[in-house]
């Protein structure tokens, strides 16, 4: 029982019991990014085309210069919700191109799975390597696949964390 003069400002998550794992988010995040399937089958929406996380273009362009120096750059963002505490959440670097994936519910059904969306990101980040502009060490490579899928895995939890992006199975939607 919940006694509270600003019921409003409350909520809860409801799990399942016969599934003792639905509580603990950090177990469930990395078994789906652990699982290649889910990562084939299934697709983000954000909430709302207002629910996006936007950088301006010059942190746009030190993100990439950092991913391509392999520097440590920590994007964040500064998230509220009406009549709750503010909060800085620390973001992978590579969330601005993990957004640009990202349909909205308003979008076509032809959603990008979480697999292309790393591949696609990969397939960026590979073109910035070859960009001119960008000065790097010699000795300087792409991310891997593996480091890629290790940043989506932490965005995933982050996006759901804040209700910005929620998951869908290709086969129900659209």
């Amino acid at each position: 029982e919940l006694i509270t003069r600003r019921p409003g400002n409350h909520f809860a998550w409801l799990a399942h019991p016969a599934h003792p794992d639905n509580h603990k988010q950090a177990t469930r995040v990395s078994k789906r990014c652990a699982d290649p399937d889910w990562r084939r089958s299934m697709f983000p929406l954000r909430i709302s085309v207002e629910a996006g996380i936007n950088f301006a273009a010059q942190d746009v362009e030190l993100f990439k210069r950092s991913i391509v120096k392999r520097e440590t750059v920590q994007p964040f963002v500064i998230f509220s919700w009406p009549g709750a505490a503010t909060a800085q959440v620390p973001l992978p670097p590579l969330t601005f191109v993990f957004m640009k994936y990202v349909q909205t519910l308003q979008g076509k059904a032809s959603a990008l799975t979480a697999e292309k969306i790393v591949a696609a990101a990969q397939a960026d980040m590979k073109q910035w390597f070859q960009d001119q502009q960008i000065e790097r060490p010699t000795e300087s490579i792409p991310l891997s696949y593996d480091e890629v899928v290790a940043q989506f895995c932490v965005w995933v939890d982050r996006m759901e964390a804040m209700h910005v992006v929620f998951w869908i199975h290709k086969d129900s939607y659209g």
